[in-house]
């Protein structure tokens, strides 16, 4: 057995996987907040300064494109790592249940009544 299977089986993988979808989540929420940050102060620059290349329109427009596509990136990296180790966990975790299933003999089951027939009927 190689040693991947092994880890497999164990559920390591599949728990690894879910502590690396947190790890996105963390990291992309710091670099949302950082890009958010920078455009606050290119932002007061531009106050401040009053002479700038750029207009306050293109400074709103570039940084709400900065954020949607770290936002999307990490919603998108973070939930298809977590649905992986959902799915790896629920693969290869053995299944313990105390249910078991038992045949009945036509004698064993209980026999309807004629009344409750009737009734149904």
């Amino acid at each position: 057995m190689s040693p991947f299977t092994g880890l497999i089986k164990d559920g390591r993988i599949g728990k690894w996987c879910k502590r690396g979808a947190a790890l996105i989540a963390i990291a992309g929420t710091i670099q949302i907040l950082l890009t958010l940050y920078a455009l606050w102060g290119e932002y007061r620059q531009i106050q401040s300064n009053g002479q700038t290349p750029f207009d306050l329109n293109y400074l709103i427009l570039s940084g709400a494109t900065q954020l949607f596509t770290s936002i999307m990136t990490t919603v998108f990296f973070a939930l298809i790592l977590y649905a992986v180790g959902v799915i790896i966990l629920a693969n290869s975790a053995p299944a313990h249940s105390d249910v078991t299933i038992e045949k009945l003999d036509g004698a064993e089951a209980t026999p309807i009544e004629e009344e409750e027939v009737r009734i149904l009927n």
